[in-house]
């Protein structure tokens, strides 16, 4: 399937996520189907939005009409929580990352760096738990402060 898009909504009938592929093939012999160019939209109660994209991703899913246990994202992957609802904005980059939507979770163990108004943060591995606004590197870290040109 070319161009595809499939919302996720949640229980009060407002979106909770949104994926959408330039390519989507269904691969029923491994339970999984491959994504070109995915682009995940995330969206929280608490009004902040996150957005993961990659060049590639395996969606993970037992058959076509079941939900998406695990996504595995590869090639250029950016993770992004934009500036709505007064959140500071992040942006992660990595060559690789896992995203669990049923439990808000995502997870590296690649090279993984962060950016903050101010800061950059690099190190390897990541853990982040979208529903509290946390990502957390693990190894190898470097912080780094800049002022922000006026």
């Amino acid at each position: 399937m070319s161009f595809l898009t499939i919302t996720n909504y949640s229980e009060v009938g407002r979106p909770k996520e949104k994926l959408q592929a330039d390519y989507w093939e269904f691969i029923p012999n491994h339970g999984r189907s491959d994504l070109s160019n995915p682009f995940v939209t995330i969206y929280k109660d608490n009004g902040n939005v996150w957005l993961l994209s990659a060049k590639k991703a395996l969606a993970w899913h037992p058959t076509i009409g079941d939900r998406i246990t695990q996504l595995d994202m590869v090639e250029n992957v950016v993770i992004e929580r934009t500036a709505d609802n007064g959140a500071t904005p992040t942006k992660v980059a990595t060559q690789a990352m896992q995203y669990f939507p049923s439990k808000g979770l995502i997870s590296s163990s690649e090279y993984v760096s962060m950016q903050q108004p101010g800061l950059l943060i690099s190190g390897y591995g990541l853990s982040g738990y979208l529903d509290k606004n946390r990502i957390e590197l693990h190894d190898n870290i470097t912080t780094v402060y800049h002022q922000n040109a006026s």
